[in-house]
């Protein structure tokens, strides 16, 4: 373990160190999306997620442009068609100690590229989590750093192969990795999100999509015990695409439904 003093009291200091407000209250926000040839899958998408996010945290000098510019450029650089991963994360530093924004805090942008993790090979196995996930409406929607609930539900996953289905009460939100669509009442339906809950980027593809080709789907509210009728499932992120979903809490589901969502989604 590495061990870091700041000493704020020292005299001698031209000037304050500056805080990671990331670190001491999860101050940023975040997005994780797939590069394939060289090329960044729903950007603008990402972007757009980015720029809601900052507008609603009060990132006041965020600038898209400057983003949109380096990664132009990061791109154009790759030396081969491998697929990567790519993680952007928006965060604040500043001089002054204490929850409140400086009006001297700067925003600082990170990029991380890695290797894309092995793809699933097997049907997602849907288990009802013990963690559930904190309501805020204020922040509902955006992908920021505060993702405790995230960690604690995949403490509970055993195996590659199984989501956490993460609930508010006995509402139905997501999973601890991804967003969730269920077939109930001969329709497709995903939970609503304006409470908490992340919008995602690959949710609203397939939402898109859906309404492009004629497939009934709704946003609403959906209580655990309605997943007893449920008669398929999928979960989406941007990394995995569409995974089909066999079963919730050991229940089996028809794969038929949810492969055909698959496929279609995923060679889009």
């Amino acid at each position: 373990m590495q061990i870091e003093v700041l000493d704020q009291t020292n005299p001698s200091s031209e000037s304050s160190p500056l805080l990671n407000r990331a670190e001491m209250f999860g101050d940023g926000f975040f997005t994780t999306g797939l590069i394939q040839n060289r090329q960044f899958k729903q950007q603008n998408a990402h972007l757009e997620r980015l720029n809601f996010s900052a507008e609603r945290l009060g990132f006041l000098d965020y600038n898209s442009e400057t983003l949109q510019s380096r990664l132009k450029f990061l791109l154009e650089e790759q030396v081969d068609d491998n697929e990567r991963v790519i993680r952007i994360s928006v965060t604040r530093v500043q001089a002054q100690r204490g929850y409140s924004v400086s009006d001297k805090a700067q925003s600082r942008c990170q990029i991380i590229l890695s290797k894309r993790p092995e793809l699933p090979s097997q049907p997602c196995e849907l288990f009802v989590a013990k963690t559930q996930v904190s309501r805020n409406r204020t922040i509902a929607g955006i992908k920021h750093l505060n993702r405790l609930d995230s960690v604690l539900a995949s403490m509970e996953v055993s195996n590659n192969q199984q989501e956490a289905i993460m609930l508010d009460g006995e509402s139905v939100i997501c999973g601890s990795k991804t967003n969730l669509f269920f077939h109930l009442n001969g329709q497709w339906i995903t939970p609503k999100l304006d409470q908490c809950g992340i919008l995602g980027v690959t949710r609203q593809r397939v939402l898109n999509i859906f309404a492009d080709i004629g497939i009934e789907c709704s946003e609403q509210m959906i209580k655990s015990s309605q997943l007893k009728a449920c008669k398929a499932a999928f979960v989406t992120n941007s990394l995995i695409g569409v995974w089909a979903a066999s079963s919730i809490d050991g229940r089996k589901l028809d794969l038929s439904y949810s492969n055909q969502i698959q496929q279609l989604i995923n060679l889009t």
